[in-house]
């Protein structure tokens, strides 16, 4: 930790001079400094901040090359000499590890050579060459001493006293820096007259130009002696600012804007993230609020929980990264009074750290302590007891290890034989004061103490498995001599099975797996009558007593809310977890959550519903996931409301589609409103599926024989005119007949032999196996059907005929393979849409991947990760979304081309389902068409050659060839990975 001078605390200040409050109450947490150092490559000056680190604070340092106008970084043809000009500081500046490179780029304000017109009025009389001055000594004053403070180390700034223009000499309270919520002539951009003036001397810094001077500065810095481990970090991103607009980003969406940053660093390329974030006014109910704003940006938060928007926008690979919240407060001047902002800001922070699964946020830094600007903190008394009060409590971003020691709770071992008594104390003691001799190497749980009784310590303690387990008494810690009659176990001995004080009594608990609770600690050579029961995934539990240590597994005294209690182990002897603290309630709401329904109610499920292992859906691991549970389930409310991520949480206990009792927690309704869950009275109303009709497209669930003829018995083998094979779609033409004592349907599909079949198909075999299924019967999806009469949306905007179906071709397609096996046919459906033709999600969902000139035969495509899979548009022209972007039904995504090895315009759509296999001979991707809007769609008739839609396509596409991928589609070599 010292390498890096951090701090394990998250408690901070932007600035120094309050230090001495953190070191005070034993929470030494950060300092950032902020250092203007322009970009001359020959200035090797630096600051030494070991005064500071010195005395354990965590120290960060944001290099900026200057303010408005030169810009937090400059130019992009200066970006070099910007990167040495960082490294030569760096070099110089003994006492800090951990850098940040520039700050909020996409706010006008912060771009080289910037010309705005609020900056202007603000400036007043002050000339450009003036401002720049002033602001040049901003860094000179951060670095300087308080009126509460001498200076640290000679050398150190003298304490300077200036008045801002306008009280903010910095900018940053123009109602432009939160330009999406201040749309306004002064919130929004510059003026007119300034517009031609911003254009001719300042420079946007794109994600792209941003990335370029971060990798030059991150690598000169790691380049340095002794600086190779250095944290760089990537500059905080104004919220709520939409002043920066690029291609794929052309509503100056802030997350975008710092996802695309975090995408082309990659996991690799980036050591650490900063964000900022703020209340808009002084209140701290603020601090949990989770309203939205409006549209276009209705998925961003309106107050201090935009840090969430920002976490979930880190792609998953760099999860990892430490982040670092650098300037919080409210944006309006902190009031002279203690309101509770500052202790509910660190309390939220250290909720979040503490759900599981969640990437840590380290720091959480108060703007800002010195007499610079409005936001002063100094001479506060009311907001300094605010921020005391909160380090009363020990939020850590790390919790450092905690040796064992003597304490209730404490696993020991005997030295020796050892005497246990009724009470504390052996002089003058009868024989019946003797309950046991220990033996040597006893496992026992300290329960109380100590107390000195006849000049020894003694604790009481209870015994742990052997001969006689559960036995409660005393013993001393010492002999008369000074012997050590107990030892502190290490955590677990070496034995697995989880760390002695892991939990504590009172805590919360869940089990991760189905989890056997007993009588008695302990599971070898026990009765059957030691088991009291089992439960289920997801159950809740508190624990009462514990831990103990018997038959190398540590035991936990636990009392579950269905009532039961007993003795559970932490991990099974497998090393499956059984058992882990449950997720903290959000303070948002948690405790004052209101929903539809109180525990014992009976509930049905109204759609596919996830069953989760804690609230919330969020940055959660795969792990998480319970089951998915069927439409039409009725399962009892256990426990709850709960509020996460905006959602209203019960726990239920249900069971799952295998008929297993599950236990677990899911959301009343979704993000979007629809009902999840709805109470019912015992049997319920269930939605009821609509049976198969005419017209239908259905799907073949095993392959499935087409006849001439309606029956089976007694045909001739040329009665088989071919066969659908697994996951084609089939199209119900008339029926049905009972024939042989099976249900006959006529159908029309693709053959496995890439025919167009027409014919008489069993939906079951004699065996009762299904055939043919409705796609809203597959297992595991969430996606809209014909049950609930909504389906996906249109992939495009517009109605275009089907150049080539699902299945179609599979002799050009077998010279394909995912992960070595061989497609059985085209995957997926081929769309008549001429180049330009809008492409549009099909449901709400997140961008996955994207990929230029794909060398698999793609060449242009985006892929969408939806909740029920994934959704493939390939061939594009153009694309207009960044990956990890989260988008709605009817979001444009790009336009269709005729990229990649295409034989004319069309798009290519496919979609997986989860769970799906890549070796199933599909690349594991199903049939789009029976999930596809009908009114949009020019469906196939299949009743003859599938030509018919294609000859309805406009003309201008009748030279299309049907195999889009064909020949010379690459096939899988190393290196190259298919999406």
């Amino acid at each position: 930790m010292a390498n890096l001078f951090e701090s394990e605390y998250l408690f901070g200040l932007h600035d120094p001079g309050g230090e001495r409050y953190m070191i005070e109450a034993g929470k030494p947490g950060w300092i950032v400094f902020t250092e203007g150092i322009g970009h001359d490559p020959n200035n090797r000056s630096g600051f030494d901040y070991r005064p500071y680190s010195n005395r354990g604070l965590g120290i960060i340092t944001r290099l900026n090359n200057g303010y408005y106008p030169e810009g937090t970084i400059p130019n992009s043809s200066a970006y070099a000499n910007f990167a040495r000009r960082c490294a030569n500081f760096v070099a110089n500046s003994p006492g800090c590890k951990i850098w940040i490179i520039g700050n909020e780029m996409n706010y006008r304000i912060e771009r080289p050579g910037a010309v705005s017109a609020a900056a202007g009025q603000a400036q007043r009389a002050t000339t450009t060459s003036g401002w720049s001055q002033l602001t040049r000594r901003v860094g000179q004053l951060l670095r300087g001493t308080t009126a509460e403070s001498t200076p640290l180390a000679a050398g150190l700034a003298p304490r300077l006293v200036i008045t801002p223009p306008a009280d903010d000499q910095t900018l940053r309270g123009l109602p432009e820096r939160f330009s999406a919520i201040n749309p306004g002539p002064e919130g929004a951009t510059v003026t007119a007259r300034t517009a031609a003036a911003a254009a001719a001397t300042e420079e946007i810094i794109t994600p792209d130009l941003y990335a370029r001077c971060y990798r030059l500065c991150r690598d000169a810095i790691h380049a340095l002696p002794g600086h190779a481990d250095d944290q760089v970090l990537v500059g905080a991103v104004a919220p709520w600012n939409n002043q920066t607009t690029y291609p794929g980003n052309t509503l100056g969406d802030w997350v975008q804007y710092f996802q695309d940053i975090l995408t082309l660093l990659g996991p690799s390329g980036c050591d650490g993230i900063t964000l900022h974030t703020y209340t808009h006014q002084a209140d701290p109910n603020l601090i949990t609020s989770s309203t939205k704003m409006n549209p276009p940006f209705q998925n961003r938060h309106f107050e201090f929980r935009n840090y969430m928007d920002f976490m979930a926008a880190i792609p998953v690979t760099m999860r990892t990264l430490p982040v670092y919240i650098t300037e919080t407060n409210q944006d309006v001047p902190w009031v002279d009074n203690n309101i509770a902002w500052v202790q509910r800001a660190y309390g939220e922070i250290d909720w979040w750290n503490r759900q599981p699964g969640n990437q840590k946020i380290r720091a959480l830094v108060l703007y800002r302590y010195p007499p610079i600007d409005r936001w002063v903190i100094e001479g506060k008394g009311g907001v300094i007891q605010d921020f005391q009060l909160a380090m009363q409590n020990d939020y850590r971003w790390r919790q450092s290890a905690t040796p064992p020691t003597f304490a209730p709770g404490a696993l020991v071992a005997t030295n020796d034989v050892v005497n246990l008594r009724r009470t504390a104390g052996y002089v003058g003691k009868t024989s019946s004061d003797l309950l046991w001799q220990i033996p040597r190497d006893a496992n026992l749980t300290l329960v109380s103490g100590p107390q000195t009784v006849d000049n020894l310590v003694w604790w009481q303690i209870r015994t742990v498995g052997g001969a006689r387990p559960d036995l409660v008494g005393w013993v001393a810690r010492t002999s008369p001599a000074g012997v050590e009659l107990l030892r502190l176990l290490a955590s677990d001995g070496g034995t697995g099975g989880g760390t002695t004080g892991d939990f504590a009594v009172g805590d919360t608990l869940q089990t991760v797996d189905v989890t056997r609770v007993r009588r008695s600690a302990g599971y070898a050579n026990k009765p059957a009558t030691d088991v009291v029961t089992d439960l289920p995934v997801g159950t809740r539990v508190t624990v009462l007593g514990g831990p103990s240590r018997v038959d190398n597994l540590t035991w936990w005294q636990i009392r579950a809310t269905t009532g039961q209690a007993g003795w559970a182990a932490q991990v099974a002897p497998n090393g499956q977890v059984l058992l882990q603290k449950a997720a903290v309630v959000d303070p948002g709401g948690g405790g004052g959550a209101t929903g539809t329904f109180k525990a014992g109610d009976r509930i049905i499920t109204r759609v596919v519903v996830r069953m989760r292992q804690s609230p919330g859906y969020l940055n959660k691991p795969a792990t998480d996931v319970v089951a998915d549970i069927a439409l039409n389930t009725q399962g009892t409310v256990v426990a709850g409301p709960q509020n996460a991520n905006s959602l209203i949480w019960w726990q239920v206990q249900t069971t799952n589609p295998a008929g297993a009792q599950v236990t677990g927690w899911m959301a009343e309704k979704g993000p979007d409103g629809q009902t999840f869950l709805e109470k019912t009275s015992g049997g319920g109303t269930p939605v009821t599926p609509a049976g198969p009709a005419v017209g239908d497209l259905v799907t073949a669930a095993s392959p499935v024989r087409v006849r001439r003829t309606a029956g089976y018995v007694g045909k001739a083998a040329d009665d088989v005119l071919g066969e659908l094979g697994q996951k084609a779609t089939v199209n119900l033409l008339s029926g049905p007949r009972s024939v042989d004592s099976l249900q006959w349907w006529q159908v029309g599909g693709i053959g496995t032999a890439g025919q167009s079949l027409v014919g008489w198909s069993a939906d079951r075999a004699p065996n009762g196996a299904v055939l043919i299924a409705q796609p809203n019967v597959l297992p595991g999806t969430n996606i809209p059907n014909k049950a609930t009469g909504a389906y996906l949306g249109a992939p495009f905007q517009g109605n275009f005929g089907i150049a080539q179906l699902w299945g179609e071709n599979p002799q050009i397609y077998g010279q394909i393979t995912y992960d070595g096996v061989r497609l059985l046919g085209h995957n997926g459906i081929d769309f008549l849409t001429p180049v330009g033709t809008p492409i549009t999600a099909v449901d709400n969902g997140v961008i996955q991947e994207i990929v230029y000139n794909d060398p698999s035969g793609f060449g242009n495509f985006v892929k969408v990760r939806h909740s029920w899979g994934e959704a493939l548009y390939a061939h594009l022209n153009t694309i207009d979304v960044q990956t990890g972007r989260q988008v709605t039904r009817g979001d444009v995504l790009g336009t269709t081309g005729n990229t990649g090895f295409s034989f004319g315009p069309h798009l290519h759509f496919a979609i997986r389902i989860n769970p799906y296999s890549r070796t199933d001979g599909w690349g594991g991707f199903s049939d789009p068409l029976p999930y596809l809007t009908p009114s949009v769609i020019a469906m196939p008739s299949y009743v003859s050659a599938p030509t018919t839609a294609r000859q309805a396509a406009p003309a201008a596409l009748a030279g299309y060839r049907p195999l889009a991928e064909a020949p010379g589609y690459a096939p899988d070599k190393p290196g190259v990975v298919r999406p």
